[in-house]
């Protein structure tokens, strides 16, 4: 993202001396990052090789913890902190200019027939021969470029600079020998204004000096703010969360000069069963192959090509179709009912009162009923069946809590084990056998495998939120964290199913002292067990995607 250069004073004039490291500079930050590496995460089963060696990890921490925090890492033209990067989510996960110059170190040292280059829109031409006019230059395919691009209100694409910098990673790849530029965004934007002209200051030096013999091609054609893929889009991924773009843009770059065949892939139009249209959900898995690349100091595409002989054509399985991710496309079949040639009154038996919405409006559509009869009978048949499913759903959460009573004494005790155990304990006691909703506990001074002796974990999923989960969760559900003050010891997640579409019905509580991915995975993962699995269509969380990770691991 935003190329961002952080000054750092080493100390007194004359003073040379290294700081400290970062870890001792910067222990709660560190603390963060460790959590980071120990949270789950989605690996894809369809690359050669889906393991990150343990040692790489450990390298990896070491560069970015035990490095002085005031000096470069030697061999990476990074400070600890822009390494680090890799290692986190949000905004704090934002690559900068340095990771990319490191990329295209290793690049063209590893291979001949690609040059990768940092896009710079006030370069020079001494600089750019100096680039490309050497003993190698014959051997030149392709050219890639990392771009930095932002957008204005108006939608205008711009290129990044000092003055004005970007917030957002694209790429773009041109075939020497063809002449076609073609240009990759994970949001869907067009190319920044600008673009061609400085493209061809590169080209110029490999025969391509005149814009007429660059032929411009878009992976993904601009539609909309959230962009909508039509049938002329490719396979190349799209991002649905805020962070990702820099990780998969490095990813991608590496594809093009390294793996020939699956970047070709990327940029079919026909629909590709691949792990990489979905960058969002193996974002942490994306972030642990680059820094296993930064590690090794090397791009081994072991961890990122497909296995030979894997179809990704070929139509998943049912037990697949959750994982795979399809690009976004705008139904047109049923755009209205004006089409409609034959139009006649449909007849309804007593039973068909008793069906789903969504097929009646079907079937209606098929057999060709006119709209104004369409809705005037829907309004007839089915809103007075949902009034009465409200007014039982409301009497049913009625009868379910009137009764539930705590002691007012809110802090039974000084020390919060024992609050929260006594709290429990008469919870409990309260309710009829058969029907605890406590369906994970832990409580302080017990360690467990992932967690640790000061966490406290209490969740809860009444018989009734169980069922109104499966019933409900199959069309939407939505994951929230709740938290009154930025200095509250404690964070409420609740997660929630809408009721005919307007009425929020909490299902499942977590209510712990350690916010995180691994305690909200655990919390899934408990959920799951209870409930069985469970398929959403729409997925609500949290704008760094984090809930829906985590949600993925245990229900697709």
């Amino acid at each position: 993202m935003a190329d961002v250069v952080d000054l750092v004073s080493d100390g007194e004039p004359g003073d040379d001396a290294p700081g400290p490291t970062r870890a001792e500079l910067k222990p709660t930050t560190c603390s963060h990052e460790a959590a980071w590496f120990k949270q789950l995460f989605c690996s894809p089963d369809e690359v050669e090789d889906s393991s990150i060696p343990e040692e790489c990890v450990e390298k990896f921490q070491d560069l970015i913890w035990n490095t002085p925090h005031d000096r470069m890492v030697p061999g990476y033209g990074m400070t600890p902190k822009e390494l680090a990067c890799v290692s986190c989510e949000g905004r704090q996960g934002w690559l900068v200019t340095s990771h990319f110059y490191w990329l295209s170190r290793c690049i063209n040292n590893q291979q001949k027939h690609t040059r990768f280059y940092v896009f710079d829109p006030t370069i020079r031409e001494a600089s750019i021969e100096k680039l490309l006019l050497n003993k190698t230059s014959s051997q030149i395919k392709q050219i890639v470029f990392v771009l930095s691009v932002g957008r204005h209100d108006n939608g205008l694409v711009f290129l990044g600079t000092d003055k004005v910098p970007g917030d957002h990673w694209s790429m773009a790849v041109v075939d020497i020998h063809s002449g076609v530029l073609t240009y990759c965004d994970t949001l869907g934007w067009p190319q920044p204004s600008k673009f061609l002209p400085i493209v061809i200051r590169y080209t110029s030096y490999l025969g391509l000096t005149d814009e007429k013999q660059i032929t411009l091609r878009l992976a993904h054609k601009p539609n909309h703010e959230q962009h909508v893929c039509v049938d002329s889009c490719t396979n190349y991924p799209l991002q649905t969360c805020s962070d990702v773009c820099g990780i998969i843009t490095m990813v991608c770059i590496a594809i093009a000069a390294l793996d020939k065949n699956l970047f070709e892939l990327l940029l079919k139009s026909q629909q590709a069963h691949v792990y990489l249209t979905d960058p969002t959900l193996y974002s942490t898995y994306l972030r642990h192959v680059v820094l296993y690349w930064l590690s090794n100091n090397h791009i081994d595409m072991s961890r990122i090509s497909l296995k030979k002989g894997y179809d990704a054509f070929a139509i998943p399985t049912s037990a697949d179709k959750g994982k795979q991710s399809m690009k976004r496309k705008i139904h047109e079949e049923t755009n209205g009912f004006s089409n409609v040639s034959t139009p006649f009154k449909r007849k309804m038996s007593q039973a068909s009162s008793n069906a789903k919405l969504d097929d009646y409006i079907l079937e209606a559509v098929e057999t060709g009923t006119k709209k104004e009869d369409l809705v005037q009978q829907v309004a007839s048949l089915f809103a007075p069946q949902a009034r009465k499913s409200l007014e039982s759903l409301n009497e049913e959460m009625i009868s379910c809590y009137q009764d539930i009573f705590f002691n007012e004494a809110i802090e039974r005790d000084k020390d919060d084990n024992l609050s929260l155990k006594s709290h429990v304990k008469d919870f409990i006691g309260y309710l009829p056998e058969n029907v605890n909703p406590i369906i994970m506990y832990k409580n302080q001074g017990k360690e467990m495998k992932t967690l640790q002796k000061e966490d406290i974990i209490l969740a809860i999923q009444t018989p009734f939120q169980k069922e109104m989960m499966k019933d409900y969760g199959k069309k939407c559900l939505c994951v929230d964290l709740t938290r009154r003050r930025e200095d509250d010891k404690y964070h409420l997640y609740s997660v929630l199913v809408f009721v005919e579409g307007e009425v929020e019905v909490p299902v499942a509580w977590l209510i712990t002292n350690r916010s995180d991915s691994l305690v909200l995975a655990l919390f899934f993962k408990i959920l799951r067990m209870n409930t069985g699995p469970l398929h959403t269509e729409i997925f609500i969380g949290d704008i760094a995607a984090s809930f829906y990770k985590s949600w993925s691991l245990h229900f697709g």
